[in-house]
């Protein structure tokens, strides 16, 4: 796997974390909207199942375990991919990794930021980009035999 593909995992991971965190809510309301309707008495058109909201708990319930184990593993990752980023000795580009693939910020973003931290003159996007291509050779010199295991 190459290098930027490897980083480039934490937005996947993360976004992955969103939507199951959305779809355990999704659920939670579809049971409080269930257990509403069977205790105002409404009548609504049902199957044959007795126990719909059962059913729907006892589903909410697995996929809340499963939601936290799948969120434990892509938090270790994550952990993973920023202690790497964060031991790598060029504080600036540590910060240019930081922000690229943790933060998911534009080049533009982060021309403007890395402005503020130098205090000197500001960089240009093109300016980021190399400097970002330098990141990623040095994270490779370091990580690279990780990165050949995966």
């Amino acid at each position: 796997m190459n290098v930027k593909k490897y980083l480039g995992q934490a937005y996947y991971l993360n976004q992955k974390i969103i939507s199951n965190k959305r779809r355990l809510e999704e659920l939670k309301e579809m049971a409080n909207s269930a257990d509403i309707a069977e205790l105002s008495g409404i009548r609504v058109k049902t199957s044959r199942k007795a126990d719909k909201t059962g059913d729907l708990v006892a589903k909410i319930v697995d996929f809340e375990a499963e939601t936290a184990s799948k969120i434990r593993d892509c938090r270790d990752m994550l952990d993973t991919i920023e202690k790497q980023i964060d031991s790598l000795d060029d504080a600036k580009l540590k910060t240019l990794l930081m922000k690229r693939y943790m933060f998911f910020c534009t080049w533009g973003e982060i021309a403007v930021d890395m402005e503020t931290l130098n205090n000197k003159k500001p960089y240009s996007e093109k300016q980021i980009t190399r400097l970002h291509a330098q990141a990623l050779e040095e994270f490779e010199k370091k990580f690279g035999n990780v990165l050949e295991c995966l």
